[in-house]
């Protein structure tokens, strides 16, 4: 029974808590390492043979899930180039409108236009 040491190591975080923002707890409820029955995100760890490192590696991994699911739920500002290319394409909405705007114009004047017979 050599190197038969039980080093793993579980760590547990209720979603309730006051640790994580309400606004990111729906992401966290979609990771996989989700416990719906506890409400609770859980992760575990045995690569190490010592369970403090086996506790760090599994507090590191609840911090990236953590960072993940916060990250995902904040929306980002697009780029400068799709901003530039928004504009593009509003003005071209624009002149477009502008154009069907006057041929319906001259569409209507046609139609009440005196006659001169």
């Amino acid at each position: 029974h050599v190197n038969t040491t039980n080093s793993k190591a579980v760590v547990k975080l209720s979603l309730k808590s006051s640790q994580i923002p309400s606004w990111a707890r729906d992401a966290l409820r979609q990771s996989p390492s989700y416990i719906r029955s506890s409400d609770s995100l859980q992760t575990s760890s045995m690569t190490s043979r010592t369970q403090g490192a086996n506790l760090d590696e599994c507090l590191s991994k609840l911090h990236s899930i953590i960072l993940r699911a916060a990250m995902e739920s904040v929306p980002t500002l697009p780029s400068a180039e799709q901003q530039e290319r928004v504009k593009e394409f509003q003005k071209k909405e624009q002149v477009q409108r502008k154009e069907f705007k006057m041929k319906r114009k001259n569409v209507k004047r046609g139609r009440s236009a005196k006659w001169d017979d």
